[in-house]
């Protein structure tokens, strides 16, 4: 069985710590987590914030978390984690 675990933090929201559990094995990602989403200012000086699905660096999954699992590790954050970009970076 795999589960996710999240913390979720409106003002930092992909600073978290991601924790994954495989079966009766816990893993430690740690903040792999990056947003597909952005911000920026407009031409009126306003701060527009945009959400799209969250992305994995890869780099910082464990050595021995099985690869092919990794995707689906991506759909469950995705399915419940809410999409940033937060804007907590404004």
């Amino acid at each position: 069985m795999l589960k996710i675990s999240y913390p979720i933090d409106d003002c930092d929201l992909c600073r978290q710590i991601l924790t994954v559990y495989l079966d009766s094995k816990k893993y430690d990602f740690g903040c792999c987590l990056y947003s597909g989403g952005d911000w920026y200012i407009d031409d009126d000086c306003n701060a527009v914030v945009t959400e799209a699905p969250w992305e994995l660096n890869e780099k910082l999954i464990p050595d021995d978390f099985p690869k092919d699992k990794i995707k689906d590790v991506l759909d469950l954050v995705n399915e419940q984690v809410p999409q940033g970009c937060c804007g907590g970076c404004i």
